[in-house]
């Protein structure tokens, strides 16, 4: 069970930065989000190390969460804006609604023009690519601009291709995720401009779990003595496919009486119709008894303490998913969709199981194997936890970040004793 058994990552730490460093890079950050899932997390684990190490990082948010606090208490200056605008996928549904969306970017061109003329970076980084023209104030004031694409636009054939060609024409340098996201350009854009860094999880985020904790959480939702498989994520049936595990669990629940499922994470603010419809979902199939719906968990050793398997379920590619190398690290076997960046991280047989999208019952083949086998269980995720090691580890994102920064800008921070770090670029089969 993942509350006895559970070992985190433990490799030879490395030092704590680099040191002596002249020349800080000052970079101001903007993110829409104040929320602790993929995204929010990436952008504090980067501000905190970067202050951390002697650089001078700054955030612009533009929306409340628990985000702000945290990385003021990491030493990163905050900055908040109700003028940020970010790109739903209800702005593009109709023209009004874009006309809309496009009155909301041009006034916060000003407030962004004067939040850098107040601060003087020396290199502006947008943090996701719906946030539109954080870029654009960067170029009217002179200043080298870093976007971060963590979105895929296989939904937007006719948006992309214009899209794109923005997205290159106000950055300095693009760092996509995973080549899944990398692929979407132009193999000219991708030569000229593009970084495929991964996200990375530090190790020391990846403490054990306090027992205790995890054995009071579980005796409070019924899960001792059961074997547990859960998602975790934002509650979005169409882009995450919580519905998938339900539609598996139709077919395992009576193979597997011990088995329980969780559903860890909560919907968007606005978007609480998407939990109402999968409580429904469960209600209906007659396996209330069989979930749990845990809510928001913020604390990434209580997670992954409370799961023996993590389902990445998403129907539509997942640019990256940081869930996969999280549950990874703590040994924990994944099973995903075969598609997207969740089929970059996950070798099939190897540290987990890739199953068609969509398909419920693969889920459940899947599943049934790992339920039935807990030395597989054990197996393939002792190889994830090697996997994790070698290539999701936050060192080689940070040093890949700070590479990106200090080109954008012109010139690297005075480090001689720092590594020099060789940029992932997208494969040749990846160009093909």
């Amino acid at each position: 069970m993942a509350a006895g058994g559970l070992r985190v990552a433990t490799a030879s730490p490395r030092g704590p930065g680099p040191a002596g460093i002249s020349d800080p890079l000052r970079p101001l950050f903007f993110h829409w989000n104040g929320d602790l899932y993929g995204a929010s997390r990436s952008l504090l684990r980067l501000t905190s190390r970067l202050a951390r190490d002697g650089h001078r990082p700054m955030v612009v948010l533009g929306q409340p969460g628990p985000l702000a606090a945290l990385l003021t208490a990491a030493g990163v200056d905050v900055r908040h804006t109700g003028w940020m605008a970010a790109l739903e996928r209800s702005d593009v549904t109709s023209p009004l609604a874009m006309v809309r969306f496009l009155a909301r970017a041009l006034g916060s061109i000003p407030v962004y023009l004067r939040i850098l003329a107040q601060v003087r970076p020396d290199v502006v980084h947008t943090n996701a690519s719906i946030v539109i023209t954080s870029g654009l104030a960067a170029r009217l004031t002179g200043r080298p601009h870093v976007w971060h694409m963590r979105e895929t636009y296989g939904d937007f054939p006719r948006l992309w291709p214009l899209f794109q060609r923005f997205v290159a024409a106000l950055s300095t340098r693009v760092v996509c995720i995973s080549e899944c996201v990398a692929t979407q350009f132009s193999p000219e854009i991708r030569d000229r401009k593009v970084d495929v860094i991964h996200n990375g999880i530090p190790r020391a985020e990846l403490r054990v779990p306090d027992p205790h904790e995890v054995e009071r959480l579980r005796r409070h939702w019924g899960l001792l003595g059961h074997t547990t498989v859960g998602v975790v994520g934002r509650i979005n049936l169409r882009r995450k496919g919580q519905h998938l595990l339900v539609d598996a669990a139709v077919r395992l629940a009576a193979q597997h009486p011990s088995a329980r499922f969780l559903i860890i994470g909560s919907a968007y603010p606005g978007k609480e119709r998407e939990e109402s419809r999968l409580r429904a979902m469960i209600e209906e199939r007659g396996l209330a008894d069989r979930f749990v719906l845990t809510g928001d968990m913020g604390d990434l050793p209580l997670i992954y303490g409370l799961l023996d398997v993590l389902v990445v379920p998403s129907p539509v590619p997942e640019p990256f998913g940081n869930t996969a190398p999280e549950a990874m690290a703590y040994g924990i076997p994944v099973v995903g969709t075969d598609l997207g960046g969740t089929a970059e991280i996950v070798a099939h047989g190897e540290t987990g199981f890739l199953f068609p999208p969509e398909d419920a019952e693969a889920l459940a083949a899947c599943v049934d194997v790992l339920l039935g086998d807990p030395d597989l269980r054990r197996r393939l995720g002792d190889a994830g936890r090697a996997a994790f090691e070698d290539r999701f580890e936050f060192e080689l994102c940070y040093r890949g970040m700070v590479d990106v920064l200090a080109r954008a800008r012109g010139r690297r921070p005075s480090n001689p004793e720092a590594p020099a770090f060789d940029p992932v670029t997208p494969s040749p089969e990846a160009r093909s």
